[in-house]
């Protein structure tokens, strides 16, 4: 919630009421959405999938979700992650869990379906061999922390981390970059 508010110049008692958060807008742009609002969108745009972030709770938001099919949920612990195995919600394993796991992590990913995994950028060049076996075996990286470092921008995980990686959460476009590939 603190995140939320830092976004939206909210300086209420948080978390806000149901009223206060649809008021608010992030950035100053961009309108709240509710479960309500969520579905609605996702009903109007069948060929949109959400993934989630932030969220750890697989079945409570898979049943309150309109298609569990068009749904991947980012996961931050080994219980969600088999529990939303046992439920049939695509999982995308965030960084930590990831690590966490004893033992053969391919082989944990592939009994839990977990097809997905969300890392820092910065650990690629310390987790290679591990960046290698996902990729091996199907498994989409997609990177974070893109921009927060000088010189590590969408334009060099494109042209110097892609291969290792699927994919990256993005604030600019590559097309907007004019890459060099």
């Amino acid at each position: 919630w603190d995140m939320w508010a830092r976004f939206t110049d909210y300086t209420g008692t948080l978390p806000p009421t149901h009223a206060q958060f649809m008021k608010q807008k992030i950035y100053g742009d961009y309108t709240t959405l509710d479960m309500e609002g969520i579905n609605t969108w996702f009903k109007q745009h069948p060929d949109a999938t959400l993934i989630t972030d932030k969220v750890n709770d697989p079945l409570a938001f898979a049943n309150a979700f309109i298609d569990k099919d068009r749904l991947i949920m980012e996961l931050f612990s080994i219980m969600a992650v088999e529990k939303a195995s046992e439920n049939g919600i695509h999982t995308m394993i965030s960084q930590e869990p990831l690590l966490a796991i004893k033992g053969d992590k391919i082989n944990f990913l592939k009994v839990n379906d977990v097809k997905y995994a969300a890392v820092s950028r910065r650990i690629i060049s310390s987790q290679k061999k591990l960046m290698l076996a996902l990729r091996d075996a199907g498994i989409k990286v997609f990177v974070f922390n893109v921009n927060f470092d000088s010189g590590k921008d969408e334009q060099y995980v494109y042209d110097n981390e892609l291969g290792l990686v699927y994919g990256m959460y993005a604030d600019k476009w590559i097309t907007d970059m004019g890459s060099k590939n």
